[in-house]
This record gives structure tokens, C-alpha cells and sequence, in this order.
């Protein structure tokens, strides 16, 4: 699965629109899972499954921003997150 997502910034100066030209923010995440089954017994089953996600983004007010590209202006100094997470898990299934 993947998604998309753009974002568009506006600002506003009271009740109206200020025409500024503020970057895009973007979003994306990729998702990869798989799973499988595997009956030991006729009521025991072993459940074995990965996934992958993959989340990657970019705010210009975080990833482009310094102490020195905005005066007067002290952001957190932190970026926009990207990330990679695999996920191995297992399980038993008992029927009664």
C-alpha cells in the first residue's frame, strides 16, 4: 500500500488571505506485510508475519529553517521524520 499527500500553506492578516508563496508540505508511507499459516496439529496453527513501512516527509518550516534563515525566529531545531520500521512477529493459535 502507499499513500501520498500533498499539503498546501496558506496564511492569513486578519480576515483576508495573504498571497504568500509558502512550499508544499509533502507526505508519503509505504506499507508492505505478508503472512502464513502453518497447522502443526488439527487444533494448533503457527502464525509467522513481517511488515515493512517506510514514512517519509518534508515541512520547509522544519527542514529548511535555521536560527539564521528566519530573523527573530528560534525554531526547535528539528527536521521532518523519516522513518523505516520492520515488524517480525509469531504466534500460536489453539482451537478448543
Amino acid at each position: 500500500m502507499s499513500t501520498h499527500a500533498t499539503t498546501k500553506i496558506y496564511s492569513t492578516a486578519g480576515s483576508a488571505l495573504v498571497a504568500a508563496d509558502f512550499p508544499d508540505m509533502t507526505t508519503r508511507i509505504h506499507s508492505l506485510g505478508v503472512r502464513a499459516d502453518y497447522d502443526l496439529t488439527d487444533n494448533l496453527t503457527l502464525r509467522v508475519g513481517y511488515a515493512l513501512e517506510r514514512f517519509n516527509s518534508f515541512d520547509w518550516a522544519t527542514d529548511t529553517s535555521t536560527l539564521t534563515t528566519m530573523g527573530r525566529v528560534l525554531t526547535a531545531g528539528q527536521t521532518s521524520l523519516n522513518d523505516t520500521t520492520h515488524i517480525v512477529a509469531a504466534s500460536v493459535r489453539v482451537k478448543f
